[in-house]
């Protein structure tokens, strides 16, 4: 029998409506959808020659709120549905679509829903930003199967589009303006998401993010001075800042137990924070510099360091902010990207990108414009510092929540932006085999995102549930965590975890593996499908990591239904994580990177990095 929960302060209510729309904002939806297809239907009826008067009038401010008003982005009404699939096909139907209906599809579609690009050329001067500005927003939420797949189809038409546009007229005013604004606007987390090789597309970002910064006269090109005559190689660590986050958990482990008699290391940051974690990571560096605030002083800085290599220990693949604009410059004689960044950087002067064989595929090096060094074993490892998670205070207790005592509960920390539609359903399919079973999602950490459209999403959960016939009080959603403590608390409830693909958990693994949750997790074709198959697998629980979605599931099925089998699994878990295991073996990772530091600066000086853009494809 379904016991039904109280109250709690920690979660988030699961809408119990078809989903299509939450029922307090059904009246505003409906107003909404009837003033956009009033404006639509406007932009379709009118003249051509009237069409920039009343863009900069009532009928454009009208068009400019509605298309800025982020509910129209989330929820579309049946009719709507029907309406953007004829402008769509209009615009599939005409080579050059006239401006009625590129501004009536720009109030329905998404970028990555328009049948192709549309040359800017194509484009009325009075119109080309704000049409600049649509193809390049990012969607907040994919909403439906295939989507994140055709976003990343449609960002490497884009990309490769607007890099030959700006390659045109690279230091004339058009390409000037086109390469700046698409580094000010350019948001590519979104591409992340699909088990794409998306090389080509990183690399077309890369030359526009050189282009832009070129054209603003930086010297991106540097010939280092003769090396001095030293014995260790000089390794400079560039990061934001070294507060307590994912990305300098993954990075202490690359310097903290280097050979000093090997390497000397210098950390390099943007920011101080002046915090435990920071002064942790400083004691374990032979030096510190905070570098200035000006991006020409910061280069300077970097390049009278004469280091022999620079690792960059942030992502460097879904801004043009930070250390993105620094790592488009040559400031060490060998530039080094690593794990934090999830995909290829495609940046011509990072020459490097280390990562570990258990998490690359057969055909890894096809993944990168760089030449890709693997450390035997997984490419994460991860150290604390003195930084060690604690349980909060206070348990949190099965029967406050509604779960009855031996409910099975399944588990998934991974963040909102991994849980695709389709991950989605293979979870609800999951839940809905084990009568009674619960769900626990934690989603939304602040180390990918501030705020998260957390209404759209329950409103697509909630519709998630009423197809598999699901009771939305089996879900248990999570606001966000104070804490990883609180995490630790929340695991606590569950006899499962449930990685996420295409995109697995790396950080988000720890969390379960310390509480000795048995994790399941599907098999990938690329490094950010393989991060969580390669945790597990340095471990020695492969099988633990499915070969298909339908292994994935049957694996799920098959322990949930097992409770020997899983008390088995959480006695070996616990056991391996008492024994200083490989994802936090930070002495056996720095002997594995200080051998790949020293093989990348052999390459060098043999020559062999000059050409590794070419040997990449």
């Amino acid at each position: 029998m379904t016991t039904v929960p109280r109250a709690h302060p920690q979660l988030l209510e699961v809408p119990a409506t078809d989903g299509t729309v939450a029922d307090t904002q059904a009246p505003v939806l409906r107003s909404l959808s009837a003033l956009r297809r009033e404006t639509a239907e406007a932009w379709l009826r009118m003249p051509a020659a009237d069409m920039q008067r009343h863009y900069a009038g009532r009928i454009g401010h009208i068009h400019r709120l509605i298309y800025r008003n982020s509910a129209q982005r989330y929820a579309l009404l049946p009719q709507d549905i029907e309406f953007s699939r004829a402008l769509r096909a209009r615009l599939t139907a005409s080579a050059e679509p006239g401006v009625n209906v590129l501004l009536a599809a720009m109030l329905y579609l998404a970028p990555h829903e328009f049948p192709r690009v549309i040359a800017l050329s194509a484009v009325p001067a009075w119109l080309v930003n704000d049409y600049f500005d649509h193809m390049m927003a990012t969607p907040p939420m994919f909403r439906y199967a295939g989507e994140a797949d055709a976003y990343c189809d449609f960002m490497s038409r884009w990309a490769a589009y607007l890099r030959d546009e700006v390659a045109a007229d690279p230091y004339g005013e058009s390409g000037y303006r086109l390469a700046r604004k698409f580094s000010d606007t350019s948001y590519f987390q979104p591409v992340y998401f699909n088990l794409a090789n998306v090389r080509d597309v990183f690399r077309a970002r890369a030359e526009l993010l050189e282009m832009a910064l070129a054209a603003d006269d930086h010297e991106l090109d540097w010939t280092s001075p003769p090396r001095p005559a030293r014995t260790r190689l000089k390794i400079g660590v560039l990061a934001v800042n070294f507060s307590a986050n994912a990305e300098a958990f993954a990075t202490l482990p690359v310097y903290r137990h280097l050979d000093r008699r090997r390497f000397e290391v210098v950390l390099f940051a943007l920011g101080q924070k002046n915090n435990a974690m920071e002064r942790f990571c400083i004691q374990h560096a032979d030096g510190f510099v905070r570098l200035p605030p000006t991006l020409q002083a910061q280069v300077n800085v970097l390049r009278e360091a004469d280091l022999d290599l620079v690792y960059f220990s942030n992502n460097l693949t879904p801004t043009a902010r930070d250390l993105t604009a620094l790592a488009l410059h040559r400031l060490a004689r060998v530039q080094v990207a690593g794990v934090c960044s999830c995909v290829t950087t495609g940046m011509r002067n990072i020459d490097c990108y280390l990562s570990g064989r258990l998490s690359e595929p057969a055909d890894a090096q096809s993944h990168y414009t760089e030449k890709l060094y693997m450390v035997d074993g997984a490419a994460h490892c991860y150290d604390f510092g003195d930084s060690a998670p604690a349980a909060a205070a206070g348990a949190l207790r099965r029967e406050d929540f509604g779960i009855p005592r031996d409910a099975v509960v399944f588990a998934s920390g991974a963040n909102f932006y991994k849980i695709l539609p389709e991950l989605e359903d293979v979870w609800l399919r999951i839940l809905a085999a084990v009568p009674d079973s619960r769900l626990v999602l934690y989603p939304f950490g602040p180390q990918w995102a501030l705020e998260y459209p957390i209404t759209p999403f329950l409103l697509r959960l909630a519709a998630g549930l009423r197809r598999h016939g699901i009771d939305p009080q089996r879900l248990l959603v999570f606001k966000t965590a104070s804490g990883r403590g609180d995490i630790l608390q929340r695991l606590a409830l569950a006899d499962l975890y449930l990685d996420s693909f295409p995109f697995s958990g790396a950080t988000s693994l720890l969390d379960p593996l310390l509480v000795g949750l048995p994790t399941v997790a599907l098999d990938g074709v690329s490094f950010r499908s393989l991060v969580g198959p390669g945790i597990l697998r340095d471990m020695g629980l492969g099988e633990l990591v499915a070969d298909s979605v339908d292994a994935y599931i049957a694996l799920a099925l098959r322990l949930a239904t097992d409770r020997p089998q899983r008390a088995s699994l959480r006695t070996r878990i616990d056991a391996l994580m008492r024994d200083n295991p490989p994802i936090f073996d930070g002495r056996r990772y720095a002997t594995r990177v200080g051998d790949a530091f020293e093989q990348m600066w052999r390459d060098y000086c043999a020559g062999g990095l000059k050409n590794k853009q070419r040997m990449s494809g």
